[in-house]
């Protein structure tokens, strides 16, 4: 067969796109860290976990439903939730 039907895998290979997005990646994740070390003398430590806790739950759910990832989208019912 001509392996018309087989994928063909691209190699990462190191550019400005790529590095630029590891970049914003690391920067995004930092600003809210950064932020939430400053703020630990003024809410407590358990009250920041349960923020920072919560409101990571819908931030993911609105990446899943918008498809950020790139991943398909899949419905939520009892059984997911339980796993």
């Amino acid at each position: 067969m001509g392996g018309a039907g087989r994928k063909v895998r691209q190699q990462a290979r190191p550019g400005h796109a790529q590095s630029l997005l590891a970049w914003s990646g690391g920067l995004f994740r930092a600003i809210p860290i950064s932020r939430a070390i400053f703020q630990v003398p003024q809410l407590g430590a358990a009250t920041l976990v349960a923020l920072l806790g919560t409101s990571q739950m819908p931030t993911s759910v609105r990446a899943d439903s918008h498809r950020w990832m790139g991943l398909a989208q899949c419905e939520i019912d009892s059984p997911r939730l339980i796993e």
